[in-house]
Formats: structure tokens, C-alpha cells, sequence
């Protein structure tokens, strides 16, 4: 619906390539899956590979994690040991700085969403639906901003480019802000530098 509310709001010279009716969407989406079929089918298996690898590497740090030594540890088991720790304490760390990060983002989006968009004039729609993505992609360092930048362009484009416009460099804004307090965030609780991360 967005996509064909669009082709009427867009000039008609560019509107042109746009698709007329979800029928097009559908055959083009299909076809477009059909000339990429090998390419899927090496996409998935890669993807299996590494669901695969993931999944070895879960189930050794699982063991790793709960193995206990009998008696003292030679000098490469206490290594090895004292570098798990240390890289899960700050995984660990990391996932609870990026939950907060993704939820002052989410706060931030809804703010301009809800409060300043209707002042603007504008009222984008699905808004309570691109508020819950931007703080599910928000778990998700930078590939997950990136996402839902897109979205809400995209969203807003439907509305006007002005408004798109304006929900781009917001979104840009704020989340380029979030970069620099991810670092600092990240770096007080692991004790690295922001260079370093």
C-alpha cells in the first residue's frame, strides 16, 4: 500500500517505474526470486554453515563454561580459562549496555514520532509498529539502525519527501548520537577506550 500511495504522490516521469497494482509487486517479486534462485540457494546454505558453526561454538562454550577443574590447572588450560571469563563478563556487559542503548533510541524515535511529527503537521502511519522495530533492531548494533532508517524513510516517503526528508536526518541524527554514547557506554563497563572499540 505504501509503495503504490507513493507512485501517486511521486512526479509521473518517476512514478513510471514504480509497479501499478500489488499483482506487479507480486509477479516482479517473483521473478526476481526465480532469476535468483541459485544464488538463494548458496545464501542459504552458507547461512546453514554458519548456524552450524554457532552452534558448535555455543555448545563448547557451554561446556568451557561449566567445566571445573579438578585440582590446579596447567598453564594453558588457566589461560584459556581466564580468557572465556573475561570474554563473557564483557559480552555480557556489551548486551546490557546495547538493551539500554536500543531503549533510549526507542524513546527518542517515539518522541519525534508521537510528539514533534504532529506538531510538524504530518502523521506517519504504522507508528506504533516502527516504535517496536526500532527497539528490536536497535539489539542489534549499527545493521539494525540501518534497518529501520530505512523503514521509516520508507514509511514517511509515503507521506511526503519533505517528511521523509526530515525523518532521514533525524534518524541520522539521533543515531549517530547513539554511536558515541554505545562507546561510552561499552568502554566504561569493559575498561576500554572508545578508540579501541
Amino acid at each position: 500500500r505504501t509503495v503504490l500511495e507513493l507512485r501517486l504522490k511521486l512526479p509521473p516521469e518517476i512514478a513510471v517505474y514504480l509497479p501499478e497494482g500489488a499483482a506487479e509487486i507480486q509477479r516482479m517479486v517473483a521473478n526476481y526470486m526465480r532469476a535468483q534462485a541459485g544464488m538463494l540457494a548458496l545464501t542459504g546454505r552458507a547461512w546453514l554453515g554458519a548456524l552450524l558453526f554457532a552452534y558448535v561454538g555455543l555448545i563448547i562454550g557451554g561446556l568451557a563454561a561449566v567445566a571445573h577443574a579438578r585440582g590446579p590447572r596447567r598453564p594453558l588450560s588457566e589461560e584459556l580459562h581466564q580468557r572465556i571469563t573475561m570474554f563473557g563478563q564483557a559480552f555480557g556487559q556489551i548486551v546490557a549496555a546495547q538493551f539500554w542503548i536500543a531503549a533510549f533510541n526507542t524513546l527518542l524515535t517515539a518522541i519525534f514520532l508521537l510528539v514533534l511529527m504532529p506538531l510538524w503537521g504530518p502523521h506517519l502511519p504504522y507508528t506504533p509498529a516502527l516504535i517496536t522495530l526500532t527497539f528490536v533492531a536497535g539489539l542489534v548494533p549499527i545493521v539494525g539502525n540501518l534497518v529501520c532508517n530505512a523503514v521509516i524513510t520508507l514509511v514517511a516517503l509515503s507521506v511526503s519527501p519533505v517528511t521523509a526528508a526530515a525523518c532521514l536526518a533525524f534518524l541520522i541524527l539521533i543515531h549517530k548520537a547513539e554511536y558515541v554514547i554505545n562507546a561510552k557506554v561499552v568502554g566504561s563497563r569493559t575498561q576500554m577506550s572508545v578508540w579501541e572499540l
